[in-house]
Parts: structure tokens; C-alpha cells; sequence
């Protein structure tokens, strides 16, 4: 039945995800926390410069700044924008891929329980359950042919096999 095919993986992945997500949050809230530091100091930095570009600007137009100096900060400091700027996309970028893994396993979890109590098996369910099914090129044994289905689990490394009597 559904109920045997799928209830014992199920209970396992749940049971190894609810451990594996204690660690994995942990680790998670060091890396977001680590990554938002980071972005709201590169975040600061950019904001700086702009009044330090600005105060260049004035300092040349005032006579203070040779033109060679200027050229040189107002390189070096666009580049230090440039740089920021890319480095923010991509810590954003990160945060974001983590919050998503976050929601992903969490959601995961809780289809899983919603099918812990299958009844009648659905598409619904195995769209939930099952990455794919393969099913293998039949064998004659002891003159009937048989095939093996290799069923491939979301959830799991392993792969569940079984051996079906064609009728």
C-alpha cells in the first residue's frame, strides 16, 4: 500500500531533517548575522564616500587640489564604490539564497507531515515525495517476466527498489 512504500521513509527524513535543521539553523544564524554586518558596513562605506568625492570636487574648483591628485582620489574612490557596490549585490545575494533554503526545508517539513496519513495516493503526494521513477527493462525469472522500478525520493540519498511480476 501507499501507506508502506512511503511512511517509513518519510519518518526517517523527518526525523534526520528535524536534527539536521537544529545544526543547520544554528550555522545559519552565524552566516545571516555575519552577512548582514557585512553588508551594512559596506553599505556605510559607500554612503561615506560620497560626501568625500563631493569635498574633492570643492577643494578643486577652490584652487587647493592639483589637478593630478584630484584625478588620482576621485579614481581610486569611484573604483572603492564600484567595488562596494558589487560586494553588496552579492552578500544580498547570499542572504537571500539562505532565507530561501530556510523557507524551502520548513515547507518541506510540513508537506511531509500533511502526508504522513496517506489514505489514497495521489498525484499531489507524489509530485510531493518522489524526484522520479525508473522503470527497468524486464528480466525472465522462472518463465515470468519481471521489472525492476527504482523509485527516487526528494528527500533521500537512497534508492528504493522493487520487483514487480509483469501479469
Amino acid at each position: 500500500s501507499a501507506k508502506e512504500v512511503f511512511h517509513g521513509p518519510i519518518i526517517h527524513a523527518i526525523s534526520f531533517s528535524g536534527k539536521l535543521e537544529e545544526l543547520k539553523e544554528d550555522e545559519e544564524n552565524r552566516r545571516t548575522g555575519v552577512l548582514r554586518k557585512m553588508i551594512e558596513s559596506a553599505k556605510k562605506r559607500y554612503n561615506e564616500l560620497i560626501p568625500i568625492i563631493q569635498k574633492l570636487f570643492e577643494e578643486k574648483i577652490a584652487g587647493t587640489l592639483p589637478q593630478e591628485v584630484f584625478d588620482e582620489l576621485v579614481a581610486k574612490y569611484n573604483s572603492e564604490r564600484e567595488t562596494l557596490g558589487k560586494q553588496i549585490a552579492s552578500f544580498e545575494s547570499e542572504l537571500q539564497k539562505i532565507e530561501s533554503t530556510t523557507n524551502t526545508v520548513e515547507k518541506w517539513i510540513e508537506n511531509m507531515l500533511k502526508v504522513l496519513d496517506i489514505k489514497e495516493l495521489t498525484r499531489d503526494i507524489l509530485v510531493t515525495l518522489i524526484d522520479r521513477i525508473e522503470v527497468h527493462l524486464p528480466e525472465r525469472v522462472n518463465n515470468k517476466k519481471q521489472y525492476r522500478i527504482s523509485i527516487y525520493y526528494k528527500f533521500m540519498e537512497s534508492v528504493e527498489s522493487k520487483e514487480l511480476d509483469a501479469a
